[in-house]
């Protein structure tokens, strides 16, 4: 029994029963209260005769083993060259470091280890490269999503044109989407229309109401806050180009200091908002300078939320309180315990932690000076994460290293149960000078608790009859 305590398992319980979560199989197996509480408190004493043939035979089918991974290597490692050099996703461009807003929580306000709002706008001849280089390296993929990042993007609107209709001439043969974020407050009729035109998806930064929105996200040269603004060309869009609107996505960023319950309430209730696409965020924590004091009321608003969504994907209310903000929670819900939740017959004795995409290959920006970023989420000042620069390609070596980030951490890495539902990249381990294995040890933390609580979430629902799509209820199947 003592080797088997030492298995790659997480017991967890709901309200009426009990679980294993076996890591190295990706599964969950329902068990008495008694084997719960002997691996919760490892107390063998707890154990029934029953209990022990129970073990023994889950043993013997697979389950309950030691890890068996001994090299922490992401399985791309060995062909990372050729998919850099055939298989790039596509391209996110900083077009412009400029910005028309000074929001108080922006990565870029000087409250964040990054770089600060400047001048900086990038060249035509910058982005013609940059089109260039991401159609020369997607052979294999039909289509490629081109997006417009800033600063405000719309800021260099005349360069944006030129760099569509660029693209639109470079991609013979190839299918090109495009995306924009964008502050919400520079909408003229002639960039509506040219949005329109090109079949531009949309994200907005809205954060709520009027009050919880003009909080942060204020004008650079009143300090006004800018929620009136962003409706007046919501309305405009919504009256003139209503396929345009169809194509918007709205992001709130969730200030923890302030709570979550406004922001839900607003999206439930706003008229003008009605079927909206609505994502949330939580203010981010990485490269903070200062730490965030987040108010007990914060997690109550979170967990009062969550049951009332979970009553809802039961029937047992009518979701008038449930905002898509809600709906996309339980989203992550059905993503991680289902779609991407497949069983193992065992991990591969060579592996890496779930978390890091393939820098450059899954979502590569450029700033405006040319160099190279596995995303626009990473600090620019930071001299871990750069992987290259446009005229020189990838640093291979420097992307193989954020890929197998898990390296830093290796020795609890291969013995975490959550090895699989890991989200953590680099950014989380970043440290600015040197990447950090105590920040990654830290955050270890974090997720183990949200994947336990997922686990919580998918077998409740299960046991109160929700089926997932495509995935019987029964829960007898697990053990």
């Amino acid at each position: 029994m003592q080797n088997i305590l030492k298995a790659m398992v997480h017991p967890f319980r709901t309200p009426q029963q009990c679980y294993l979560f076996d890591g190295n199989r990706n599964s969950i197996v329902k068990v008495s209260n008694s084997i719960y509480y002997f691996f919760k408190d490892k107390n063998e004493a707890v154990l029934t005769e029953a209990d022990k043939q129970r073990l023994v035979k889950l043993h013997s089918d697979g389950y309950l083993c030691q890890s068996p991974v001994q090299r922490i290597e992401h399985h791309y490692t060995t062909i990372l060259s050729e998919i850099l050099e055939r298989r790039v996703e596509g391209i996110t461009l900083q077009v412009t470091q400029q910005c028309n807003l000074r929001c108080k929580y922006c990565v870029y306000s000087g409250n964040y280890q990054s770089r600060e709002h400047s001048g900086k706008q990038m060249s035509f001849e910058m982005a013609k490269k940059g089109i260039d280089f991401v159609l020369e390296r997607s052979a294999d993929l039909s289509r490629i999503p081109i997006g417009f990042y800033g600063g405000e993007p719309l800021l260099a609107f005349g360069l944006m044109k030129k760099i569509v209709r660029y693209a639109k001439e470079r991609a013979a043969g190839k299918a090109l989407s495009f995306n924009v974020t964008t502050n919400g407050t520079l909408f003229t009729d002639e960039n509506i229309e040219f949005l329109l035109e090109n079949d531009f998806s949309v994200m907005i930064s809205l954060d709520g109401s009027k009050d919880i929105h003009d909080r942060n996200r204020v004008f650079a040269a009143t300090g006004k806050g800018t929620f009136d603004a962003i409706m007046e060309g919501l309305q405009k869009i919504k009256r003139e180009s209503p396929e345009l609107y169809s194509r918007i996505i709205f992001n709130a960023v969730i200030d923890p200091t302030q709570g979550n319950s406004c922001s839900n309430n607003f999206f439930v209730t706003s008229a003008e908002l009605e079927g909206a696409q609505v994502t949330a965020s939580l203010l981010s924590v990485q490269y903070k300078k200062d730490e965030i004091i987040v108010p007990e009321s914060f997690f109550i608003d979170e967990e009062t939320s969550k049951f009332l969504l979970l009553l809802y994907k039961l029937g047992k209310n009518d979701g008038e309180k449930i905002s898509t903000i809600l709906l996309e929670k339980f989203e992550q819900i059905q993503t991680r315990m289902y779609s991407l939740r497949q069983h193992y017959q065992s991990l591969p004795s060579i592996s890496h932690p779930g978390g890091p995409c393939v820098p450059g290959a899954t979502k590569l920006f450029l700033n405006v000076d040319g160099e190279l970023y596995p995303c626009e989420r990473v600090s620019e000042t930071s001299k871990n994460t750069c992987i290259g620069h446009i005229d020189s390609g990838f640093d291979i070596q420097q992307v193989s290293k954020l890929l197998n980030i898990g390296l830093l951490t290796q020795s609890a890495c291969r013995q975490c149960w959550a090895f699989v539902h890991c989200h953590q990249c680099v950014a989380i381990a970043d440290d600015i000078d040197s990447l950090s294995s105590k920040k990654r040890l830290e955050e270890c933390r974090n997720v183990k608790h949200l994947t336990d609580e997922m686990l919580r979430d998918y077998c409740t629902l299960l046991e109160y009859g929700y089926v997932f799509e495509n995935e019987t209820p029964s829960l007898q199947a697990w053990g």
